[in-house]
Order: structure tokens, then sequence, then C-alpha cells
């Protein structure tokens, strides 16, 4: 009662304060200066920078930024203002500062739908999509100032993707369309043409995500790295003894840094803010005087200084730093709980700050039911579409969404997300009504009868009909849906055991399980978030998973039906996004998987939210945010300030 009171009044303060999840703020960024000037009619005639900077020009220690920029900046109109310079932004957690600084050659809009241009200027594939060519700034600089050239997208091909050592298998399968691996060509400095064996459209959605696999290091430094590489350097091996690996490859890729390139001091960056300490407590990261962009009155970004990121992530503490007023920014991505969000709320004023609420792409509370449990009785009736049909019309999403979400998620079977150009409105209500009725009705037809108390079910060998759900997270959230899932389930005589520990290995013992939990980090699914085909077999156990996305070569041999969707998925894949057959295609796919309901889904988007000090500005204060998009990267935090 009390937390529906909550939900209640959180309603009233979010439509007082005029906050609408729907809404996107999103920065307008240009290419080119060229595009800038053209597309507004305005022209910006000089570059300014950071006083920080100008102070090292003066010495002669750093070239005039006009030297500095590239010849093609691109070009930033700030959310809000032109910004000040200047300033230590104190944020956390540690563990985001790569999504701080995750610039890749291209990103996505906030919604997640778009390809949009970011250290490269753009890309443009032939007509047959099986080549793909990419257009680099001229004149970029890494943050020690060697040029950024095609040189340092071949060296991690040539070098890292195709040397055995540093890659014993190879490229990845958007590499490889037509079972060839792809060819590079250098057409200049600045063109680079990929040429496929078959068409390659699906590539751009993951050059376009800064976590995705084919943009993960899409480019490295070579006039940096290659000191630690066997090709260009015979005593590679010595250097690495020297430093404690026994082998080049272990030393180079230490200092490639992959995923922790925000843990490496001293390795190049083409981010707006390079990391120059680390220690236990904190690591601080300042402005790259190369970076590549300006604002629209030609100052060179970022805004901001430095960033001084403390070594906490405990929700408790960071909470508390933050209403102490100690804290300028936390992104609250998985680290702060929706039941927070009250505390939080209730302490702006006190804090000096405020709460910035989004709305995530994920979809929340998804149960995913084994259809290769090792039980043969449950297998054979976990593979009755009645018995999911049942689980699903089941369950009360609505008094879920007021218990955990304050009632702002959006309350629906596990799809795609309505802002895909695909959607079908259908598939987020498919057996999604509360109709306990039609469930015990299902469970009638399946012969399923009810013990001698109508307490349980009964399985067909006479035992009650128990199920163990696994939880995949164990967070307090998820824990209280699991509560809520027991008691709407027994009314249908399912009886619901959870096990809530904290799940480490769950891939690994997913063949194992009877139903799992991925609340609440499953990803919802837009346009640009299947590039790749292994989401449409989410939920099928490791075994047809694993069967389906490696053609056969592992797993266990799924249903014809499923082959079929298989090659339904791989056609989808040659396609151009966005094109009447791709879309009609994606909605086959799609009818079928929604339908079959090997996924559950609760309720989708919920709401999230981050800290900012009220002096922080061009923060978007709604929106989407979540792993689809990088999280902080898409709100283009060089544009951050703080206003003085």
């Amino acid at each position: 009662m009390m937390r529906r009171s909550i939900a209640m009044l959180l309603s009233g303060i979010i439509c007082l304060l005029g906050v609408s999840l729907a809404f996107s703020q999103e920065t307008r960024v240009y290419s080119t200066l060229a595009d800038y000037e053209k597309l507004t009619g305005r022209k910006i005639e000089k570059f300014s920078e950071s006083p920080m900077l100008r102070i090292k020009v003066a010495a002669g220690i750093l070239p005039p930024a006009e030297e500095r920029l590239p010849e093609e900046p691109s070009v930033i109109e700030p959310l809000e203002e032109i910004g000040q310079y200047g300033g230590t932004l104190h944020y956390v957690p540690p563990g985001r500062l790569r999504d701080v600084r995750n610039h890749g050659l291209f990103m996505r809009s906030q919604d997640g739908a778009k390809i949009l241009t970011d250290i490269a200027k753009g890309y443009e594939y032939s007509k047959d999509y099986k080549t793909l060519t990419i257009y680099l700034r001229k004149g970029t600089k890494w943050s020690d100032g060697a040029p950024f050239t095609v040189d340092d997208i071949l060296f991690w091909w040539e070098d890292i993707m195709l040397n055995k050592e540093l890659n014993p298998a190879g490229p990845a399968k958007e590499w490889k369309p037509g079972g060839k691996v792809a060819e590079f060509e250098k057409v200049d400095d600045y063109t680079l043409s990929i040429h496929f064996a078959a068409p390659n459209p699906a590539l751009m959605a993951k050059l376009s995500h800064p976590y995705g696999a084919a943009q993960a290091h899409f480019f490295d430094p070579k006039h940096y790295l290659k000191r630690w590489h066997i090709k260009y350097n015979p005593e590679a091996n010595e250097l690495a003894k020297e430093e404690g690996y026994e082998y080049w490859w272990q030393a180079l890729r230490y200092h490639e840094g992959k995923w922790e390139t925000h843990k490496r001091i001293g390795l190049p960056t083409l981010s707006s803010w390079v990391v120059t300490k680390i220690t236990p407590s904190y690591m601080v990261a300042e402005r790259n005087p190369y970076f590549w962009q300006i604002d629209a009155a030609g100052n060179q970004l970022p805004y901001i200084d430095k960033l001084f990121v403390l070594n906490i992530e405990d929700p408790e503490v960071i909470i508390m730093k933050a209403i102490a007023g100690e804290l300028d920014f936390v992104q609250g991505y998985e680290l702060l709980p929706m039941e927070d969000y009250p505390l939080c709320k209730e302490s702006e004023e006190e804090g000096g700050y405020r709460v910035l609420l989004y709305r995530d792409f994920k979809s929340d509370g998804m149960i995913s039911i084994n259809p290769l449990t090792p039980d043969p009785v449950l297998r054979k009736i976990f593979r009755d579409i009645r018995f999911r049909q049942a689980l699903s019309l089941s369950i009360n999403r609505e008094a879920i969404n007021d218990a955990v979400f304050f009632g702002l998620a959006r309350p629906g079977q596990w799809a795609p997300l309505p802002a895909s150009s695909f959607y079908k409105e259908e598939w987020g209500r498919y057996y999604a009504d509360y109709d306990v009725e039609r469930a015990n009705a299902l469970l009638d037809e399946m012969g399923l009868r009810w013990d001698s108390e109508h307490k349980y079910r009964l399985r067909p060998d006479g035992r009650t009909l128990e199920i163990l759900l696994e939880s995949g997270h164990g967070s307090k959230a998820e824990a209280t849906m699991e509560e809520l899932l027991a008691a709407q389930w027994k009314k249908i005589g399912v009886k619901l055991v959870v096990r809530t520990e904290k799940c480490v290995h769950e891939r690994l013992r997913q063949d194992l399980c009877e139903l799992l939990t991925t609340a609440p980090t499953s990803t919802g699914w837009v346009d640009l978030a299947l590039g790749t085909p292994e989401p449409y077999f989410w939920g099928l156990g490791e075994g047809w998973n694993n069967w389906l996305t490696s053609d056969g070569k592992t797993g266990k041999e799924p249903p014809d039906e499923w082959k079929e969707v298989k090659k339904w998925v791989d056609k989808s894949l040659t396609l151009p996004p966005g094109s009447k057959e791709w879309i009609d295609l994606k909605q086959k796919i799609w009818d079928f998987r929604v339908k079959q309901l090997w996924i559950i889904g609760i309720v989708g988007q919920a709401p999230l939210f981050n800290l900012a000090k009220n002096y922080v500005r061009n923060v978007p204060e709604e929106g989407m945010f979540g792993w689809a998009t990088g999280m902080d990267i898409v709100q283009r935090p060089q544009q951050w300030f703080i206003k003085k």
C-alpha cells in the first residue's frame, strides 16, 4: 500500500514537472564545417580554445587551435547554449568513464534508430551492398598529435584481427558474409573501401554501436602500438618479457586496452578526454587538445577541463555523497535502483542537483523458459504452447509495474520496441492480458489436474507441478518481481520456487535450469540493434541457441521450424535496413518469435535516472538512455559545461 502511495505521489510530481518520457532531446550535430555553413547559412570565421590550452600554445608546447583541428571539424549546436570553458567534473561510477569517452567512427541517434557520423565524416555503400566506403576527416589527430589515417584501421585489421596469435578465432561473422573474409582497400589516407563476397548492409549496425563487436576496436594507434608487435619490432618478445609478459602478443593486448582503454595511461585516444592519472581511489582525465569537434561559435570541444572520477560504486555511498553536494554527475544506469528514486527526488534542493529521468531500451522482467530442461516431464509440458500462454496470462503486469517501477514502465510482452520501423502493436499485447480464468482453462485443457486440496496442479507423473526459477542478477527489483510471480502463478496451480542468488555463470548453466529471469538487463530491440543473428534466438537454451548461431557446428539441433527462421534471419542481414522487403521479413520473423512465448515479457522501457548538479548544463533532461546507444556518449558529454 505504501509503495502504491509513493507511485501515485511520483506520478503527480512527474505531471507537475511536465516530464515526458516519450520525447527525446537530441543535440544537433553537423558532420563537417561545410555542412554546418551550408545548412544554417552561418559562417564560423575563427576557432577558439580553452584558456588551459592557450597557455600551452603561448609556451610553445602546443600548436594553435587551427593547426590541431582537422580541416573538416564536426560542428555541434549545443543543447541549451554555448558553454563556458574550464572546471573539473566530479563523476561516478568509475566503470562508466569509458561511456563518456567512447567515440567511434559512427554513433547512433538517441532513439537508437539512426546511424550518425562521429569520428568519420561519412560512409557510402555500393548499390549491391558488397562494398562499404568510409570517409575520414582529413587532418584528424590522435591525442598526442600523430595523424589519424586509414593506416590505423588497417593496423587493427591486418595486424590484429587477421593475426592468428592475437586473434586465433579470426574475424567475427559480420566480417565474413558469404563465408569469405572481407578485403580492406586503402583508397588514400582518408578513404577506406571494404569489399565483401555477399551483400553486407547489416555491418553498419555494428559499426555504429560503441560496444558492438565490430566497433570495439575498429582502429588502433599504429604509431604507438607497433613497438609491441613482432611484425614491426623484431625485439617485441624481449620487450614483453621486460614488462612481465611471456609473449609479445600478451603485451600488445594489454597496451591496446580493448574494453579498458580508460585504464591505460599513455594510450593515444580520439576521445574528448585523456586519462592522465589512475590511483586506487580515483582517476583523472584531462581534455584532449586535438579533439576534432567544435561548437557553433568555433570553440574547440570539450568545454570541461578535467574529469575527476572517484573509485566508488556503492549506491548508498554515492547517493549520500550526491545529497551532500560532493558529486557533479552520477550515471545511474544499473547502479541507482528505482527504489532510491524517491529519496533522490526529495533531496534535490538539499543536494543542489536535478534528477534526470530517462527511459531505457530494455525489456525488464523477462522470463526465459528452457525448452531443453533435463526433466523429461517438464520438458514436454514446457513445449506445449498452451502452458506458456497460461503462464503469460496469469501475470499481473500492472501490479508488478506499480510495485517495482512506480507505475512508470510499460507493461507488455517481450518484443521489439515501438520505435522500430517494423513494429506491430499486437506483439506487445500478445497474451499479455491478466486473465487467470482463461489461463486455468488452458491448463485444464492440457489435462494438468489439481491435487486433492486444490492447491497445486499435478504433473502427468503425479508429482506437484513445481518449477525452479533462477534469478539472473539477484537485484532487489528482480526479487520483488519473483515474489509477486510466485503469488500470481499459485492462482493457476503452478508452484514457483525462486533461487535468488546472484547469477555468475548464467550461460553455462542455462541448459540445466527450468526458468531463468534476466531482468532487468535484457535489451529491447530497435532497427539497428539487430545487426547479428544471435538476439533472435535468445531464450532457447544454450543448445538450440548455439546450434542456430553456429550454423549447426555446436549445440543441439532444434525443430525444423527454427531452422526455417534461421534462413529468414540470414536473409534479413543481406537486405537494406528500412526497405520494404527488409521490413516484411522482420515482421515475419517477429510474428513467429513473439508468439512462441519462449520468452515471456513483464514490463519494458522502465525508467532510470542520472543525477547532475544544477550548474552542469547541456545535459538532456529526458529521453532514451541505455546500452543500445552507448549510454553517456549519445548525449555528447563534450558539450557539458560547468556554468559559473
